[in-house]
């Protein structure tokens, strides 16, 4: 991508798998280690194959209000640096019980740069229009 005269590269983290490393215990928060180097990740999936309920926080939030039934999968729709889990249930979670799917494609920041430089071209237009 050209912008300005300059080249814009998006690299594309492929799909990262990570799982709970550590037991989890009653009301513990477990803080998933992403790559740094492909933040913020925008297609994230987590399944959630323990017998516990468990809360989500993301960006580094500490409010835990989406909530993943025990033995479901869940698709989120949202752009995320941090994310959290919480142990909701009565019991403790065994390690590798929580799955999380991440990836990095660029392409959210693709369409946020074209939707502006449009804005730009059409305030240009207008511009000289009067």
């Amino acid at each position: 991508m050209t912008i300005f005269g300059h080249t814009r590269t998006f690299k594309d983290s492929g799909n990262l798998v990570l799982k709970n490393t550590s037991a989890i215990a009653i009301s513990g928060v477990f803080v998933f280690d992403v790559d740094e180097r492909f933040k913020p990740y925008e297609d994230i999936t987590i399944i959630n194959n323990s017998d516990e309920e468990i809360g989500l926080s993301h960006n580094y939030k500490m409010d835990f209000q989406e909530v993943i039934p025990a033995g479901t999968t869940r698709t989120l729709n949202l752009v995320a640096e941090d994310i959290r889990i919480k142990n909701n249930g009565s019991a403790e979670i065994s390690i590798n019980s929580i799955t999380l799917n991440l990836r990095h494609s660029g392409e959210r920041e693709k369409k946020k740069i074209n939707d502006g430089l449009q804005t730009l071209s059409q305030i240009a237009i207008i511009k000289n229009f009067f």
